[in-house]
């Protein structure tokens, strides 16, 4: 499969929110994040307008291969997820049979961990991380962080002859939806390698770091989000692949969606992520 560029044709005849987006100040060539102490980031934002596209009003729905980014049906009844570990667990073994029809990966392994995303809360805890929204554009790993997450957080190869790895981070809504504070995605496609800056991402959990991509403002992005999506879906994102003919990067961010109702609750999210193996 080859990429092909995005197109612009009908992006103006599509529903679109006009927001502004948190990206890397153009000033700051050498980022940092702590995610143990936020206080220690070297992280300077420049906020810039943008129109975020609703891909729930795409004529084709998005899909993992051609975007890098795609929303499923997936209802669960765990009603503590948001604060059990046990629920977490439960919450990622089922995502795994989600995975394997998707993806058709040979071996899949989740990362033991979920972050809870809370749009009022700031505390981190072991195994389920609790945090406010990123509210900046990021990739989760850069050619360097792969290796260095892998070895963290994730086994390698149960057996030799790897043909492909990919990255994939799962998002869900636990808070009563629509949410003011939407995850955007960007179009795999309309990012190009010399639009990366990177920068160690810090976490405690490992006491190590993990090699980031960030991003300064850039006109060619093409932004995303699910205006329709609810606690009984998933939006499944890519994050890294090995396969050249694949996306392989999905910058996002958290962002304030003006056309939300009043009255909102605020947002509770949950990430989780898995590496797949194919040989």
């Amino acid at each position: 499969m080859v990429l092909v560029e995005p197109s612009t044709q009908n992006a103006g005849k599509l529903r679109s929110v006009p927001t502004t987006i948190n990206y890397l100040a153009r000033n700051c060539p050498e980022p940092y994040v702590n995610n143990g102490d936020f206080s220690k980031n070297r992280l300077p934002l420049e906020k810039v307008e943008v129109n975020i596209l609703d891909a729930d009003a795409f004529p084709t729905p998005p899909t993992l291969e051609i975007e890098g980014f795609c929303s499923v049906p997936h209802k669960i009844d765990l009603p503590d997820l948001a604060d059990s570990r046990e629920a977490a667990a439960s919450y990622r073994e089922s995502l795994l049979p989600l995975l394997k029809a998707m993806t058709g990966a040979d071996e899949l392994v989740m990362a033991q961990f979920c972050v809870v995303r809370r749009q009022e809360l700031t505390a981190i805890e072991k195994d389920i991380e609790k945090t406010v929204g990123a509210d900046f554009v990021h990739w989760d790993v850069t050619d360097i962080g792969i290796e260095q997450v892998t070895d963290y957080f994730y086994a390698r190869p149960s057996r030799p002859g790897m043909r492909r790895m990919a990255l994939y981070n799962i998002w869900k809504l636990l808070s009563v939806g629509p949410t003011n504070l939407p995850l955007a995605v960007c179009d795999a496609r309309s990012v190009r390698p010399e639009d990366i800056t990177a920068g160690p991402a810090y976490f405690p959990s490992v006491d190590g770091d993990v090699d980031t991509g960030f991003f300064h403002p850039n006109d060619h992005f093409r932004w995303a989000y699910f205006s329709k999506l609810t606690s009984n879906d998933v939006l499944i994102f890519k994050q890294y692949d090995t396969d050249p003919t694949q996306p392989k990067m999905v910058p996002h961010s958290a962002f304030n969606d003006p056309s939300c109702p009043p009255g909102a609750a605020p947002r509770i999210s949950i990430e989780s992520r898995c590496m797949a193996y194919w040989y």
